[in-house]
């Protein structure tokens, strides 16, 4: 069954009164992260072999067709250079348009690669239309570019919600923040206001992600849900190493105190990706942390040392099941006592 149509039959069931919306989404989340197996699937391993047979073809017809482009772009005029990228987006709209079928698994993929390609092609729509005719600033191409992508991206992503739309608008609304943040500063690029911004969108993206759980419509729209939580906390880690290289002494720690949020929020809401991503936040900042704090100095590296493995063996004495069973006999010791 697709995600879709899983999420069309718990909302009749939502309606009915059978399940609440907490246990709707709750399936939801366990079906996002439920392995598929290839013979599961509707024709099996011939299936996967079009899908990457298709996948290959497009590749190889888009790199034809940017090599020619490419040669010719010096004798062909304003007008046919903007045509072709738009031809070629609609050209991918339609045919994403045309695979209408949603329970066949390799359509269904095929259908968000092809939206993720047509909001490639928005996007360089764009670019070709204000890096040769318009005169403008290089964060207001940014945001034009962005903002085209964006509106093909969240079209799509609105008609049939699919995880390569959920990262091509995240990724434009990312671009369009960005660059309106640089553009505020009258192009005097500010790497703190940047980084803060794009971790703010971050920041936001992950709480619409952990409230899924709450709405049946955030967690379809924000499906998968791991893909929503690695990007928001990716986002977040990204832009405060950003703004860290702005803050001396101070930035480092702020984005260990970030890592330790995620790795915390991942332990305490049973969110794997977000605790990874603070565990590679970790092991960014905290020798960032200590050469900007102590320099060369050893001791610091030492007493960091010998702290970490102390609580990796404690963590692992305690999780050995000889541990349990000896604390659970000495509590029934003590009830009969």
């Amino acid at each position: 069954m697709s995600a879709n149509h899983l999420a069309t039959v718990l909302q009749r069931a939502v309606n009915s009164g059978v399940i609440n919306s907490d246990q709707a989404a709750a399936i939801q989340r366990l079906d996002a992260t439920a392995p598929r197996s290839v013979a599961a699937e509707p024709g099996g391993s011939r299936n996967v072999a079009v899908e990457i047979a298709a996948y290959v073809g497009a590749l190889l017809a888009l790199t034809g067709l940017l090599v020619l482009i490419g040669r010719a772009w010096d004798s062909i005029g304003f007008t046919v250079r903007v045509a072709i990228p738009v031809a070629v987006t609609l050209l991918l709209i339609a045919a994403r348009g045309a695979l209408r079928s949603d329970d066949d698994p390799v359509r269904a993929r095929l259908r968000g690669v092809l939206g993720g390609l047509a909001s490639i092609g928005a996007a360089a729509s764009m670019a070709v239309l204000t890096v040769d005719r318009w005169n403008l600033d290089a964060e207001a191409v940014a945001v034009l570019i962005g903002a085209a992508a964006l509106v093909v991206s969240v079209g799509m992503w609105a008609l049939k919600p699919r995880p390569v739309q959920h990262v091509t608008s995240f990724l434009s609304l990312q671009l369009i923040v960005g660059a309106v943040v640089s553009w505020m500063q009258n192009g005097g690029v500010h790497a703190g206001l940047v980084g803060v911004a794009i971790a703010s969108v971050g920041a936001v993206w992950l709480a619409a992600a952990l409230a899924s759980g709450w709405s049946t419509r955030l967690s379809t729209w924000l499906a998968p849900h791991l893909v929503a939580v690695a990007m928001a906390s990716a986002s977040i880690l990204i832009g405060v190493g950003v703004a860290a290289a702005r803050w001396g002494d101070a930035g480092p720690v702020a984005g260990l105190a970030v890592a330790i949020v995620l790795i915390a929020l991942g332990a305490v809401r049973r969110e794997p990706v977000a605790l990874a991503v603070g565990v590679v936040g970790m092991l960014v900042f905290v020798p960032w942390a200590l050469g900007s704090l102590f320099g060369d100095a050893v001791g610091p590296a030492a007493v960091l040392l010998a702290s970490g493995v102390a609580l990796l063996v404690l963590a692992v004495t305690v999780m050995r099941p000889a541990f349990g069973r000896a604390r659970q006999l000495d509590t029934n010791t003590n009830l009969h006592q």
